[in-house]
């Protein structure tokens, strides 16, 4: 069984990044494990194929490139060399007008118009200061604050990229009991999703790729 689970894992993997179809998908795994059987249903709010293999569930949703996240406007973000304002992301109005914004004049515009020192030190105060992990390093993330505002961009950039791996070492240290010296990408992955296990139990059932 663990051999056929890894060739359907192989499998949901391709027809995820060549968005096939829920009948393209059930063909697919009928060929491998002819006893699989299907129900398309809602998973955490996303609709869906659950796929039943022996005692695994397994789940497949079509378009996954093409539903509005975080992760979609993330790779947006990244191509203008600017991260997503987290906390205005959820509240609807920031995507409408990135998406609207129709060169990078209205962009810069539309990011500075966020990144107020009110608002820094409104994220500062709620989300930093608060935080088990950042708080840690709460005075230098302070410093890196005040270099942006005197214009010194360079070393407010550089201090945060060492806050960051720090930060990340500590989280996966915290939940794994390991420190990672090196590589970490799969780490973070696993804690992510471990992460949201523990809100949304529901997400064990996810496939996740």
């Amino acid at each position: 069984m663990d051999q056929t689970l890894k060739k359907i894992e192989k499998a949901l993997s391709k027809a995820v990044k060549s968005d096939r179809t829920y009948e393209e998908v059930t063909n697919i795994v009928s060929k491998i494990e002819p006893s699989a059987s299907y129900l398309k249903g809602s998973l955490v709010r996303l609709a869906g194929l659950f796929i039943f293999v022996g005692d695994e569930k397994l789940f497949y949703f079509e378009k996954a490139e093409k539903r509005g996240s975080l992760t979609k406007l993330q790779k947006k973000l990244n191509e203008k060399c600017c991260p997503p304002p987290f906390y205005m992301v959820g509240e609807g109005f920031f995507t409408e007008k990135f998406y609207a914004a129709k060169n990078d004049k209205e962009f810069d515009e539309l990011i500075y118009s966020i990144f107020q020192p009110l608002s820094m030190a409104t994220i500062f105060n709620q989300m930093i200061f608060s935080s088990n992990i950042l708080s840690k390093y709460r005075s230098i993330i302070f410093e890196t604050m005040e270099a942006y505002w005197l214009g010194m961009d360079y070393i407010s950039t550089d201090s945060l990229v060492v806050v960051l791996e720090a930060s990340l070492r500590d989280l996966i240290g915290e939940i794994s009991g390991e420190r990672p010296s090196l590589k970490f990408k799969s780490r973070i992955r696993s804690l992510a999703i471990k992460r949201l296990d523990t809100v949304f139990h529901e997400l064990k059932e996810i496939h996740w790729l």
